[in-house]
């Protein structure tokens, strides 16, 4: 908010962000919009966080840690296509997680296609994560041929519905030059301050590592329901690597698709943590990082 920034749409992105950059270029009036989407992600996410019953404590910790985690990154700040989808993509895993022991799932199956769908229209990388729902519902329950077909079909109606605007207003279908700027990149990141870049990525890096290590300690004494969407996290993290990779995208901005897995995988560790104060103190050091970015102390 001390000195918004705006993000302009490319020749990468398509129709859909054409639109949303075309109707709101003031910087301030985006940065009042970011603002507010991070607040209703980190209420989606502690909403997941308490309904599923991941965890054997009910805390607020897993969205306060997502906003830190998008925050670390200064660049980052700004009303990307990343930070949009990050909310279709949250509504999408809470009704995967709905899909388990539902005998009539029908709907939240269908409602997870149309979700990742919406969510791949705005950022391309997240068209791999139609995959993704596919082995998580698979993983949550007995899998249907016909409840494959569901998900796929709520994952092509976003499409149909982009393809009937672009018919309508006389458009081409698919712009076919786009295909070559989005596959097989090689990673590199570029900010004002690389000094604070490595800071924050390095922090996020070790928050990531020690996610994957303490992997026995946030499934130990759980249901093996909640064990199974605990999973479902670090199948996240998996497919945030491999389209971190696989798509020609900001890999900076690739990093905020993180946040999701890691603000709920470190909010059950600092939940169920017998050493509070070391969390305590990881906050305060991730806010630190976060002042020290939004003020170029550094």
């Amino acid at each position: 908010m001390l000195s918004p920034i705006a993000y302009s749409s490319d020749t990468r992105d398509n129709v859909i962000n054409g639109l949303i950059y075309t109707n709101t270029t003031s910087p301030l009036t985006q940065t009042i919009v970011a603002c507010v989407l991070i607040f209703i992600q980190a209420l989606i996410i502690n909403y997941i966080f308490s309904n599923q019953k991941i965890s054997r404590e009910n805390t607020l910790f897993a969205g306060v840690f997502y906003i830190l985690f998008i925050s670390l990154v200064t660049e980052n700040n700004v009303l990307s296509p990343v930070l949009i989808a990050n909310t279709f993509m949250l509504l999408a895993i809470k009704n995967i997680m709905d899909t388990q022991l539902n005998t009539e799932a029908s709907a939240p199956i269908f409602n997870a296609g149309f979700l990742l769908g919406t969510a791949a229209l705005i950022y391309t990388p997240f068209l791999g994560f139609v995959l993704y729902g596919i082995i998580a519902l698979n993983m949550l329950r007995a899998f249907k041929f016909q409840e494959l077909l569901q998900f796929l079909i709520g994952v092509s109606i976003p499409y149909f519905l982009l393809f009937t605007y672009k018919y309508w207003n006389d458009m081409p279908f698919v712009e076919f030059d786009v295909f070559n700027e989005l596959f097989l990149s090689i990673p590199s990141f570029h900010a004002d301050s690389m000094f604070m870049l490595y800071i924050a990525v390095g922090m996020l890096t070790l928050m990531l590592l020690f996610s994957l290590v303490n992997y026995s300690n946030i499934t130990s004494k759980k249901s093996v329901q909640a064990k199974k969407k605990i999973n479902l996290m670090y199948w996240y993290i998996l497919f945030c690597v491999l389209t971190f990779l696989g798509f020609r995208t900001d890999h900076l901005e690739h990093l905020s698709s993180l946040a999701i897995p890691m603000g709920i995988l470190v909010g059950i560790s600092a939940s169920e943590s017998q050493r509070k104060l070391s969390y305590e103190l990881v906050h305060i050091l991730l806010i630190t990082i976060v002042f020290a970015g939004y003020f170029k102390l550094f």
